[in-house]
């Protein structure tokens, strides 16, 4: 009863789709939705907020929340048009546009530069959502975003764009005045002018996340990208290993749960061992380590996962992506792996060594 939800019309067809609004707003409505409706005067897809219209200060702020853009600015982001804005008391409508457009109807390479920026930075350190039992959930991860970058493409954006701004991602040389958002969701509007001095913001930790996505959908992509040598050289590289975890605290029942199961606040972290640097202190550092504010833990050796298989905390499972070589290498060097919240940066399982990762053979469905 309680939820967000959207309806995409089309017209002359008569066909009618409900479906959930509050998996990440209006960029994943204009990303994946918007794309299928039919190429009519009148198609448009339609949504509501039901589920936490109190948390809001206003629609502009709705909007910015999710896409990290004003209202305003929508169409020539991603390139479909705004019918209606006003989703907290009556409805946000998305219509289509024909793509790719005229890139000077587009945002700027200076523009578009600095809102993926905003958009990286912000997933790979998300805010918090807050403890409230109405609250903003923010579930996309950097599989997201790279599907974004494929919808820029379409939108019209030049391919070398999208290809030298991942470029910089991959070769960790990314230099910006955007720093993560470290405050409470909802990401107020006033968030869109906030800078900090110019500086190398350190990526290398996301790294193994990036293999994992792009070895694996590299032939789907768009536009051209050049892998780092130490990626995996084929997608049967990627597999899925599962570990049996051990939650660090009592068993208090969902109300409660060390990581609550509707809200996608919680990462996988892979380090290696420090004689300086504990599990709790690693997970609470990481705002200052995308930061480059401290020497340690050195280069590759620690991986942060935003995309999992499975999180099953009660069950006492995990699961997720990982290429061999690293694995294999993770466990010569003694790696460990533990599950973390994001919003308060704490360690939400024991450290399980990589000797306990157990490969998962995928068995493909042939139907």
């Amino acid at each position: 009863m309680f939820r967000e939800r959207f309806r995409f019309f089309v017209p002359y067809v008569g066909a009618e789709v409900a479906c959930r609004d509050y998996t990440h707003g209006v960029l994943n409505t204009a990303m994946f939705v918007v794309p299928c409706l039919q190429h009519q005067p009148n198609s448009a897809v339609a949504s509501n907020c039901l589920m936490n219209s109190g948390v809001w200060k206003n629609d502009d702020e709705f909007c910015h929340n999710y896409s990290l853009l004003h209202p305003k600015d929508v169409p020539k982001f991603l390139g479909c048009e705004t019918i209606r804005m006003d989703g907290i008391m009556g409805l946000i409508s998305l219509g289509t546009k024909t793509l790719p457009r005229p890139v000077a109807e587009l945002a700027s390479r200076v523009e578009l530069t600095r809102w993926l920026t905003r958009v990286l930075l912000y997933t790979c350190v998300p805010g918090s959502p807050g403890m409230q039992m109405v609250r903003v959930r923010m579930p996309n991860n950097l599989v997201a975003f790279i599907r974004l970058l494929v919808h820029l493409q379409a939108v019209g954006y030049p391919a070398h764009w999208l290809s030298e701004f991942l470029q910089t991602i991959l070769s960790d040389t990314l230099v910006t005045d955007v720093a993560p958002y470290l405050g409470n969701f909802p990401i107020p509007l006033s968030d869109l002018g906030r800078s900090v001095p110019v500086r190398r913001v350190r990526l290398d930790p996301w790294l193994a996340e990036f293999e994992n996505i792009l070895v694996a959908g590299l032939e789907g992509l768009p536009f051209a990208v050049s892998l780092p040598a130490d990626f995996a050289k084929d997608h049967t590289d990627i597999v899925i290993y599962e570990a049996v975890v051990q939650p660090k605290g009592p068993d208090l029942g969902p109300m409660f749960a060390t990581a609550p199961v509707q809200d996608n606040v919680v990462d996988i972290l892979l380090y290696k061992p420090s004689r300086t640097l504990t599990v709790d202190a690693l997970a609470r550092l990481i705002p200052s380590i995308i930061e480059r504010r401290m020497a340690e833990p050195l280069r590759g050796t620690v991986y942060l996962l935003s995309s999992q298989e499975m999180v099953d905390i009660p069950g006492k499972k995990v699961s997720w992506r990982l290429s061999k070589q690293r694995a294999q290498e993770m466990r010569k060097e003694g790696w460990v792996m533990v599950v973390y919240r994001t919003d308060n940066h704490e360690a939400v399982t024991l450290p399980l060594p990589a000797n306990k990762w157990t490969e998962v053979l995928e068995q493909l469905d042939v139907d």
